[in-house]
């Protein structure tokens, strides 16, 4: 089964705040719609980012007051809701009725079931009805259609990103220890080990945020077994406890075990992560191509052009090849049908068929929307475009379309695999427990 992208789950966390958008209060604005004889229009939003962030609430915001400063009748609520509260918040929401204009969907399983109930619009008749087919390549619809959880070829997600995972590499620490990019696991175990019997620290890892562990062990189950494996797990069809899946569990475990991670990983944040890897105090990260947006701030990123990249090693008797990378289209937003009316269309219209620019001017970022001006991409954007042109088989992460109780069972569990306090075997049963 050959997919050309994914999408994947949020990878940022907020607290919770609201944020007044465009022709919110003051400057006269109710006036000026009363005086033009529009009727007024409050379009609300729901996201997991602040606007001063990187990240699709940024690009939302600059094209949103674009058009309301056009269009002063209309009013954007933009609410940020904490990554790991969205989904209680929405169930809620959806239960009265009073889900948002437009949000951020954190869970497949859970979009999928909002989008059965009639809860969502589509993607593909708001394309179509509006004829902006063009916002986006067939290729990519296909990709965000591989990973929606509800059965069908109709499109209900839209894009914030576009991504490629792997591990990041300081290229001078490299050099200066004779280490080559590794290709096989145990090249690269060898650099692990050689790194801290050196007082290096191999691998910056944000554990705090629990799926990077479920990434790296998805990476070596991908590897051994092919992009079809994970797929395969989430359908009911591949046993979470195959002698693989417990082979890559052990790795990961052993990884913290034997220091690689540092102490205290399941302490460390994001951004803890990508600081630690960009000052130079850990070998390697792996991360999605998301981290782009921090290697292009000259503040956060001190070792300039000198960040290297490389696809998860090969595994013995691998079937996957190294440049089978597991693909995403970052959280998604969906559109709510409560109150679709020609306001929220227009303004989506607007939206949507800018935002592939303004997430490149903005934050030098693939979003997976296609742009419609040449720009000047950072050094390690272009780098990105290059590896994705040359990618083999898209590969998708564990939870990419597990039930929500699944899904946070995977996370969770995770930690307590990594601190030992979990063996391979009870990680396995307790996934495998809700396919009986």
């Amino acid at each position: 089964m050959k997919w050309k992208k994914a999408v994947s789950l949020a990878l940022i966390g907020t607290m919770m705040a609201s944020l007044a958008g465009c022709g919110s209060t003051g400057g006269g604005t109710s006036d000026q719609a009363a005086d033009s004889g529009t009727q007024e229009r409050t379009i609300k939003v729901m996201t997991i980012w602040n606007e001063d962030v990187q990240g699709g609430t940024q690009t939302l915001k600059a094209l949103s007051d674009e058009y309301c400063a056009e269009h002063p009748e209309i009013t954007v609520e933009i609410e940020v809701v904490a990554q790991t509260d969205m989904p209680s918040r929405l169930s809620v929401l959806a239960a009265s009725g009073e889900l948002p204009d437009l949000f951020i969907a954190t869970d497949t399983a859970q979009s999928a079931t909002f989008y059965e109930q009639g809860l969502i619009y589509s993607v593909d008749d708001f394309l179509e009805e509006n004829g902006i087919q063009d916002i986006i390549s067939e290729s990519t619809r296909q990709g965000l259609i591989n990973v929606q959880a509800a059965e069908g070829d109709e499109l209900y997600t839209l894009s914030t990103e576009q991504n490629i995972e792997g591990f990041w590499y300081n290229k001078q620490m490299f050099e200066e220890n004779g280490w080559e990019v590794p290709e096989t696991m145990d090249e690269f175990m060898a650099i692990c080990e050689d790194a801290v019997s050196k007082g290096i620290q191999p691998l910056s890892v944000d554990g705090m945020d629990k799926f990077y562990f479920t990434r790296l062990w998805g990476g070596y189950v991908t590897s051994k077994l092919g992009v079809d494996a994970l797929i395969n797990a989430n359908a009911g069809e591949q046993s979470f406890s195959d002698p693989t899946f417990l082979e890559a569990y052990q790795w990961v475990q052993d990884l913290n075990t034997n220091g690689y991670m540092g102490e205290g990983v399941t302490t460390i944040d994001s951004s803890t992560m990508n600081s630690m890897f960009l000052t130079g105090g850990a070998a390697m990260e792996y991360n999605g191509s998301w981290v782009t947006s921090n290697l292009t701030i000259e503040e956060d990123n001190q070792l300039g052009e000198n960040v290297g990249f490389f696809g998860f090693p090969s595994v013995d008797d691998a079937v996957a090849d190294q440049n089978d990378y597991c693909q995403n289209y970052g959280t998604a937003w969906v559109i709510g049908s409560n109150n679709y009316d020609d306001a929220l269309n227009d303004w989506l219209v607007y939206v949507f068929s800018g935002y592939g620019d303004k997430s490149m001017e903005t934050q030098g970022m693939l979003s997976g929307f296609e742009m419609k001006e040449e720009h000047e991409m950072p050094y390690y954007t272009q780098r990105v475009v290059d590896l994705i042109a040359e990618a083999g088989e898209a590969a998708v992460w564990p939870e990419y379309k597990m039930e929500t109780e699944a899904m946070q069972t995977s996370l969770d569990n995770s930690q307590l695999l990594i601190l030992g306090e979990m063996t391979p075997e009870d990680y396995g049963a307790s996934l495998d427990a809700f396919y009986e």
